[in-house]
This record gives structure tokens, C-alpha cells and sequence, in this order.
């Protein structure tokens, strides 16, 4: 059997269960943004897009942002930019 590729094959099919799961790219599949809650809790494609398009890829940088400059660069309400900071925030600790 083919054990000595099971190795290898773990973080591809993770990398492919987050892509259909979450109807993304590979780019995004395998970015750190999944971990954070708040993309568990809804399906969220295009803000998952928004953030990594506009160079929001860490989690920290979710954390540390100001929420009215993600409204403005996500184009979000003020609502869902603090619930992502939060979500993040509860992350990184």
C-alpha cells in the first residue's frame, strides 16, 4: 500500500476539505484566516476574499485593525468588523 504518501497527503486534503467546505481557492485554503471562529460559525467567501485582497492575511493584523478602517476597506458595517476583531482577537489568545 501506498502509507509512505500519507504523510505528504495530510495538509493537501486538508487544504482541499477547506476548499470545498468553504467554496475557496487554494490561496486562501491554505491561509491562516480559517482558524479564526468566526468563519466556523458562517459561510463567509467574500469577506474571507476581501481581507486576504486587501493584504489583511495574519491574524494579527485582524486583531490590532481599527474597526472603522475595516468597514472601509472590507466594506463592512461597523457590526461585522468588530465581531471579526473579536473573533480574532479570541484567536491569538
Amino acid at each position: 500500500m501506498m502509507t509512505h504518501l500519507l504523510p505528504q497527503m495530510g495538509p493537501r486534503l486538508q487544504s482541499l476539505a477547506s476548499r470545498v467546505r468553504f467554496g475557496i481557492r487554494e490561496d486562501l485554503a491554505g491561509s491562516e484566516l480559517l482558524k479564526i471562529p468566526y468563519f466556523r460559525q458562517r459561510p463567509a467567501r467574500e469577506l474571507l476574499r476581501k481581507l486576504f485582497n486587501s493584504r489583511l492575511t495574519s491574524i494579527n493584523a485582524i486583531s490590532n485593525s481599527d474597526p472603522d478602517v475595516l468597514c472601509e476597506r472590507l466594506q463592512v458595517s461597523r457590526e461585522v468588523a468588530n465581531e471579526l476583531i473579536l473573533s480574532s482577537k479570541q484567536t491569538v489568545t
